[in-house]
């Protein structure tokens, strides 16, 4: 994120690896707040959305009703920068 990278938009200059590292973050961070294990991503794979709705699916079902995939994007980037040990952030 401090370098530019997005979730959403990976751009082909030669960094996968920051792109793939940053992905993986996220999910893990979504695994935690949901708060259901490695099954997630089963739940995640088989989403009738094949796309970012499949997460903000998971996220509305475990944490909140109300929760967005932005929303969930924008506490993840609070918790990097907080970096608590525990809790949303």
């Amino acid at each position: 994120i401090a370098n530019g990278h997005s979730l959403l938009y990976w751009d082909n200059d030669g960094d996968l690896l920051s792109n793939y590292s940053l992905s993986y973050l996220f999910v893990q961070y979504v695994k935690k707040q949901v708060n259901q294990g490695d099954q997630i991503f089963k739940e995640i794979l088989t989403d009738r959305d094949n796309n970012y709705k499949a997460i903000e699916n998971v996220a509305k079902k475990y944490i909140s009703r109300e929760m967005t995939f932005g929303k969930l994007m924008t506490n993840f980037r609070i918790a990097l920068l907080l970096k608590e040990a525990t809790g949303l952030y």
